[in-house]
């Protein structure tokens, strides 16, 4: 964290005359402070904490960076640890991707699956995303830290992109993941894992 604006100049100067020109660096600076509280953020080695809730109810900076495109295009470092994505293979403890048909183009998958017992994540529930970016996340009930992940691109978003368009095609998509779901959490009930 900067203390004056000449430490962020300085810093900013440095990065650009970098040999890379492919790289992107977002500096937080002049951070407000809450009543009586200090700055609305916790820094620890690792992320960057806000004590405001968000609407997903996601605090850390890293774990929506980790959710917020499926696949990331560009390699995330947040206070000098790379931020991996939500379909890395050392996230899940157990996982299961089913292919399905919608009648569209394109096939859609879905993974559904429990994080390891060490990582702690408030992003639970299923996580769409539309065209690799995240859309919305959908809490699930009768699995606390079931995690599910679908790309649809054959839907229609919203204007503001923060949810689809309510119409047949997305009825029969959450009907379509509400049963694969079904599925999912009998067979995490048969190895204990529910």
């Amino acid at each position: 964290m900067f203390k004056t604006e000449n430490e962020l100049k300085n810093e900013i100067r440095k990065f650009c005359e970098s040999p890379s020109s492919k790289r992107v660096m977002i500096k937080i600076h002049n951070l407000a402070k809450l009543k009586g509280e200090g700055l609305g953020y916790h820094f620890d080695h690792c992320d960057i904490l806000c004590f405001q809730t968000s609407p997903d109810n996601i605090k850390s900076l890293r774990e929506f960076c980790r959710v917020l495109y499926l696949k990331h295009d560009v390699k995330i470092i947040l206070r000098g640890i790379e931020v991996k994505s939500i379909l890395d293979a050392d996230y899940f403890h157990f996982s299961k991707t089913y292919n399905c048909n919608l009648g569209e183009e394109t096939p859609l998958d879905i993974t559904f699956g429990f994080p390891k017992d060490n990582i702690k994540t408030k992003a639970c529930g299923l996580i769409i995303y539309h065209k690799n970016r995240l859309v919305k996340i959908k809490r699930v009930t009768n699995a606390e830290r079931l995690i599910g992940v679908v790309n649809i691109d054959c839907l229609t978003p919203t204007a503001f992109k923060q949810d689809f368009i309510k119409d047949d095609k997305y009825r029969h998509t959450m009907k379509l993941l509400r049963r694969k779901k079904k599925h999912f959490i009998k067979q995490g009930a048969k190895l204990g894992l529910v």
